[in-house]
């Protein structure tokens, strides 16, 4: 689902009032100690304004599954209304729990005005009218099943930053982004160049996560982008 939701997100394109309102996130201070971090000389203007574009993107949509999420919660709320009228509407028809004779015959002579028109109602009519009202019910309880937005898709935005990040250390450094986080032998604890660098600008820009959870989504995110790390580069604390 993240996948599809950063098809989704605009272009990289931003304004001149982004810009400014992410230097608020990411100051001149903390540029410093990312040129320090990467050893770069100061001030690095490439890498800032690289930096201050992602920011500038990610804060369009910090989190784009949000919008989903609450487009889904309408929806359902509109399905759970129609499926409630379609089930009274059965209700009226031969054969259901709460039958009645005279709602039935009401139903049928609707139904037989609307098709005089054309041709007498007959009893395929009817056989083919349950048929299609039990399929749309059977659709909307399906709907109506179906798992809410999953909670990993709100970091769509944070993992198309993290793929930006590992493009800027990659260009500024000349190192492989993958050989610069590790964990310890429980995967509890990560450090490294790389995330230090993405935990700290996502720190910066509101995005909440513990050690653990930021280095496995750092982790999967780059093996997503880049591949597997090579084994006999593999570090731990």
């Amino acid at each position: 689902m993240a996948d599809i939701l950063i098809a989704t997100l605009p272009s990289v394109a931003v304004t001149d009032d982004e810009i400014e309102c992410a230097r608020r996130y990411i100051d001149d201070a903390a540029f410093k100690r990312i040129e320090k971090l990467l050893k770069l000389k100061s001030p690095d203007e490439r890498l800032r304004r690289n930096i201050l574009d992602a920011v500038s993107v990610f804060r369009r949509h910090p989190d784009p599954a949000s919008r989903d999420r609450r487009a889904l919660k309408a929806l359902r709320g509109y399905i759970r209304k129609v499926h409630q009228h379609l089930l009274e509407l059965r209700n009226l028809l031969p054969g259901s729990v709460r039958y009645s004779e005279v709602q039935s015959n009401f139903l049928l002579a609707i139904l037989a005005e609307a098709k005089k028109s054309k041709r007498h109602f007959e009893g395929r009519d009817y056989l083919t009218f349950k048929e299609k009202l039990d399929t749309i019910e059977r659709m909307a309880e399906k709907f109506m099943a179906m798992e809410r937005v999953a909670p990993a898709s709100r970091h769509g935005a944070a993992i198309l930053l993290i793929r930006r990040l590992a493009e800027i250390f990659r260009e500024a450094t000349k190192n492989d982004p993958r050989q610069h986080i590790r964990s310890n032998r429980y995967k509890d604890t990560y450090q490294g160049t790389f995330f230090q660098m993405a935990d700290d600008v996502l720190r910066r820009v509101g995005h909440k996560q513990s050690n653990a959870a930021r280095g496995r989504m750092i982790c999967t995110t780059l093996q997503k982008h880049y591949g597997p790390r090579k084994k006999n580069v593999s570090r731990r604390i």
